[in-house]
């Protein structure tokens, strides 16, 4: 993803040796994808892992012992 942005971040920013027309392409569609993209990494980067572990010790507190 990471990549990806960056390259698109690459062609809002240059002129394409003036040829803006290219950047028509960055619609509205495409920043409501932008905005899925960056939720699900700040997810995965900050919240997946607890919520994985909280998932792990909720599971691990129903096991019935002998």
């Amino acid at each position: 993803f990471l990549k990806i942005l960056k390259e698109l971040g690459d062609g809002a920013i240059h002129p394409n040796d003036g040829d803006i027309g290219k950047q028509k392409q960055l619609d509205n569609e495409l920043l409501s994808k932008m905005n899925d993209i960056f939720t699900l990494l700040l997810f995965v980067i900050y919240e997946a892992e607890k919520k994985k572990d909280d998932l792990k010790k909720s599971l691990k507190s129903k096991v019935i012992k002998k």
